[in-house]
Order: C-alpha cells, then sequence, then structure tokens
C-alpha cells in the first residue's frame, strides 16, 4: 500500500499525498530512493514517520504540562477525565478552606436556578462583520477587506467584549452555602433552607452558640466555627447511625 496518489508539478512543487498532507518535492525524491534509510514502502514506515514528527512532540509536551500542574498546584493530572477537571481541582486548591463551601441548587429549587439563568447574557458573542487586511497593498485582496463603507483605507481595528460575564462575576462576591430562601406566605414572608434535610431552626441554634458560646474562644481571641451543613458539611460519627453536628 503505497501512499502517493499523484505528483503536481507547479512553481512551488508539491506532492499530494492520499493522507491529505503535502511534501515538498525533494522530499519525495529522498523517499524514493531505494538505498536511503529513509525510504517509505508502505503504510507502516508512514506512521512510524509521523509518530516521530507530530505525535512524540505532542507527548512531551503533555508530560510538561501534567508536570506543571502538579509542581504549581500539586495535582495529578493523570488522575483526571478531563481538562475542565483538573483545572477545577488546581483552583479550588487555593479556596480558602476556612470558607463555607460552595453549593449548587438541588432539584427541589430549580426554579430559583432558572431564575438565575433568565438573567445572564453570555456564550458565543464574537461576530466577525468582515475580514480586515491591515497589509501592503495587493490586487488579490477583496476591495471591501481593504476599505471601509465610505471608501477611507483600514489602517487599525480594534476588538471590544461588551458583555465581559467572566470578568463582571470575578469582581463579584462569590456566594457560598447552599443559602437561605425568602417564601411569600399569608401575607409575610417565611424564611427557609435551601438544603433538604436541615431545618431552619437548628441553624439558627447552631450559628447562635457560633456567636455566644465562651467555649468556642480559642486563646487568640478568635472563635472556632462550627462545622454543619451550611458550612463545610456534617460528618458520620462511627456508632452513632446518623448524621451529626461536630
Amino acid at each position: 500500500m503505497y501512499i502517493y496518489m499523484y505528483i503536481s508539478i507547479s512553481i512551488y512543487t508539491y506532492i499530494y499525498m492520499s493522507i491529505d498532507t503535502y511534501i515538498y518535492m525533494y522530499m519525495y525524491l529522498i523517499l524514493c530512493l531505494d538505498n536511503h534509510p529513509m525510504k517509505m514502502k508502505n503504510m507502516k514506515c508512514w506512521l512510524q514517520k509521523y509518530n516521530m514528527l507530530d505525535v512524540q512532540p505532542l507527548v512531551m509536551a503533555m508530560e510538561k504540562s501534567f508536570e506543571c500542574f502538579f509542581r504549581y498546584f500539586g495535582e495529578d493530572a493523570n488522575t483526571h477525565q478531563s481538562l475542565p477537571g483538573i483545572a477545577a481541582a488546581s483552583m479550588y486548591r487555593h479556596f480558602d478552606q476556612s470558607c463555607a463551601h460552595i453549593y449548587s441548587f438541588q432539584e427541589s429549587h430549580s426554579d430559583v436556578r432558572e431564575k438565575h439563568r433568565e438573567t445572564i447574557a453570555g456564550g458565543l458573542v464574537n461576530v466577525f462583520h468582515r475580514h480586515i487586511y491591515l497589509g501592503e497593498d495587493r490586487e488579490d485582496i477583496p476591495y471591501n477587506a481593504k476599505f471601509a463603507p465610505n471608501g477611507e483605507k483600514f489602517t487599525h481595528f480594534e476588538q471590544l467584549d461588551f458583555n465581559a460575564l467572566y470578568g463582571g462575576m470575578q469582581k463579584l462576591q462569590m456566594p457560598t452555602t447552599p443559602g437561605i430562601k425568602w417564601t411569600f406566605k399569608n401575607n409575610h414572608f417565611e424564611k427557609g433552607t435551601m438544603r433538604s434535610g436541615v431545618s431552619y431552626g437548628s441553624l439558627q441554634w447552631l450559628y447562635y452558640l457560633q456567636a455566644t458560646a465562651d467555649y468556642l474562644k480559642n486563646v487568640d481571641g478568635t472563635r472556632t466555627t462550627i462545622e454543619h451543613e451550611y458550612h463545610h458539611g456534617e460528618v458520620k460519627l462511627e456508632g452513632l447511625g446518623k448524621y451529626k453536628v461536630i
């Protein structure tokens, strides 16, 4: 099985190959010489060459990238299934562990999630009206790529991000904990938790202790934080058979 389809002789002299790759004519002549060490006899020869030229550098680049993730973020990229997973784990390693955990909306509060989505305008926002050419004048470049509708020649261009969703969100404070939901009932608002299995009354009691209990005072004047579902989550204590606050 040979990889050559036909020879196209032109001013640049390229060889067209069945795998949609172009090579120079001198390379073709080398590969055709019987005694040349780089001569290709079948597809196996080409695959070996391809792996050395393309796949091997890619593997080296991935190894360097994985080494950097481990060196700077302490993350082993081999334990993740995707690049976003590596990035998320690396980011949360820099999250202040004394802060409350970040939660998403549970299925029972999908209506709140939809309200947030209704007010978000994001996604692909790049709209390219035309191709603009700023190089030296050439006859093969379309007129509209060189001149504006008023006839003036393009001298520069700029791209603006009017949405700036990422930048806008990064300026805001990041909400933590599952949240408190105010529900209008009987002509007044009632507060409730947005986490199943946790009562609003228990949260009130825990935060009262957090603010007033003397045994939570530390020597340096700070206060020990009670670990509960609205902070770092509850844990299961051995022998009790249920989740308890510690």
